[in-house]
């Protein structure tokens, strides 16, 4: 597993660009119920306001979406090489990929 380590400084600057991203977010997920991407976003903009709960819900609804499309590997790679998921990496829900 490869964990990526970042300072503070890195966060912030994501952080300033959050207010344009979610407002081009979809307010509601149901709208893209069998799209993985949608909520894999929308948990990493929930992780970095610093809803994890949220952003779990999120993540867990991208994981459902993956598993009925057979993607399910692809997107735990993804969350584990995305450092804006950082918070939910030590999630159950990431077990057992290893990231090359």
């Amino acid at each position: 597993m490869v964990i990526i380590l970042q300072t503070k400084e890195s966060i912030s600057e994501r952080q300033k660009a959050l207010p344009m991203e979610r407002c081009v977010m979809p307010n509601n997920t149901c709208s893209f119920p069998d799209d993985p991407a949608i909520s894999f976003a929308k948990a990493r903009f929930e992780c970095l306001r610093g809803n994890l709960q949220v952003a779990h819900d999120h993540w867990m609804r991208a994981l459902t979406a993956a598993k009925t499309l057979g993607t399910e590997r692809h997107w735990k790679r993804q969350a584990l090489l995305n450092p804006d998921l950082q918070p939910l990496w030590n999630a159950d829900s990431l077990d057992a990929v290893e990231v090359a």
